[in-house]
């Protein structure tokens, strides 16, 4: 079977699932449902009061940039940094740079710390003296909430990072009752599961996780050394620029679609990625 006709039978068993009368739970760890969701302004501005111990009305403006990548730390510091550069307007003082603050919110282990939340800033390694606080790092990393003790449950955080992590309807009530700002985003994750294209929508992403999980680890058994990786990275980027489809790279490379895959789909979504990002991307 052609990589296009497996591609259209599973398009098509995802549009009889998302008209069925199915029950799907709307999970946030779902790539999709959480950008749809946190695009809510009413909603990020919630989280951020948690996170941030901030009121309402001192949050003016949201900026939110949603990635899903292994690796991590060099991504995070690239974006901080890049932001950080970007706010600073010709002709205005260094001083009136604004502080960039990256969140990010891991459904992998991150740090040795049983901790699941972390906050880095700039600071002198001996003293502990701050640096700079315009420059911040804010993590949450789910899969450690099992080792939250008793004193941390209270705090708002710890609710938004269970209901991010929910897995079932009656956790996602559970966690959002009696704070509008979570209850909003559960009537959202509603709204999700009611509706045949946004339920559609959700149930492609869900598989297109799924699929990119197997390609890589199928990547991965082929053993190839790092320098055939980067070249074969190199190519496919040649390629893209050329516009050439997945199936006319592959043909052309004389490799198997599963192998190029991967590839194909990290250089489409960071096309000024240079190779050697691409190769840490694939977590090879």
């Amino acid at each position: 079977m052609t990589e296009k006709l497996k591609s259209k039978i599973n398009d098509e068993q995802l549009k009889i699932r998302a008209i069925s009368d199915e029950k799907i739970t709307v999970k946030l760890t779902n790539n999709y449902a959480f950008q749809k969701i946190f695009k809510n302004t009413k909603i990020v501005k919630g989280f951020l009061m948690a996170l941030l111990d901030l009121k309402e009305y001192e949050i003016k403006k949201i900026e939110m940039q949603n990635t899903y990548q292994d690796d991590w730390t060099e991504r995070s510091l690239f974006y901080n940094c890049r932001m950080f550069t970007d706010g600073l307007k010709k002709g205005h003082p260094y001083g009136e740079i604004p502080p960039c603050i990256h969140v990010g919110i891991l459904n992998f282990n991150q740090m040795i710390s049983p901790n699941y939340y972390h906050k880095f800033s700039l600071m002198d390694e001996k003293t502990k003296e701050i640096y700079s606080r315009k420059f911040q790092f804010h993590m949450i990393e789910l899969k450690k909430l099992k080792y939250v003790k008793e004193k941390q449950k209270k705090k708002p955080l710890y609710r938004w990072a269970k209901l991010i992590a929910a897995q079932t309807w009656e956790e996602l009530e559970q966690e959002s009752k009696g704070n509008k700002y979570m209850e909003r985003a559960l009537e959202e994750m509603i709204k999700i599961s009611q509706d045949e294209r946004e339920r559609y929508l959700y149930l492609r992403e869900e598989m297109a996780e799924s699929d990119r999980a197997s390609q890589i680890q199928s990547a991965q058994r082929i053993g190839r050394k790092e320098g055939e990786i980067l070249k074969l990275i190199s190519l496919v980027q040649k390629k893209i620029l050329k516009n050439k489809t997945l199936p006319q790279i592959a043909e052309e490379s004389e490799e198997d679609t599963i192998v190029i895959e991967p590839i194909y789909t990290l250089i489409k979504e960071n096309p000024e990625a240079e190779k050697e990002e691409i190769y840490k991307m694939l977590n090879l």
